[in-house]
């Protein structure tokens, strides 16, 4: 798993290319200690690797111990899904979201239920309509709290 510091210098760099490792699309990011903070991300599908996007599955996972549970809310166009990690800390992912929305732009923004910094992990596939094959996948940081 690779720990980003600065989402903004991954985006950046084109971290969140889909000819890199499946790991690759997994990435650690910190919420800030205000009960409010909320961070906010588009995923970019394409079909940079030769395939149509059919959606987005997104999970994500809180790293802090007794922290606040982290939740996900991914949406394109009128389409729109959500999924919560419901244990902080444990080594368990939230379900998986399917946002069906072909390829495009995907607002990403994650959330949590309280007060206190938060530590997580967010994994992030664009994939065809098989679910196996990864379509191209980039991404851009609007907000980082």
């Amino acid at each position: 798993m690779m720990k980003v510091k600065s989402p903004l210098a991954a985006f950046s760099l084109g971290l969140w290319v889909a000819n890199a490792p499946v790991a690759a699309h997994t990435f650690t990011f910190t919420l800030g200690p205000a009960a409010g903070a909320t961070d906010y991300y588009g995923v970019i599908c394409s079909t940079d690797s030769g395939a149509s996007t059919d959606h987005l599955l997104l999970q994500i996972r809180s790293d802090t111990p007794n922290g606040p549970l982290v939740s996900a809310q991914v949406r394109k166009g009128a389409i729109a899904t959500n999924t919560t990690d419901p244990v902080s800390g444990d080594a368990e992912y939230s379900p998986a979201s399917q946002t069906r929305g072909g390829d495009g732009l995907y607002d990403v923004t994650i959330n949590k239920t309280g007060p206190g910094a938060v530590v997580y992990t967010v994994v992030v596939h664009c994939l065809d309509a098989s679910g196996t094959i990864h379509t191209g996948t980039d991404g851009v940081v609007y907000q980082d709290q």
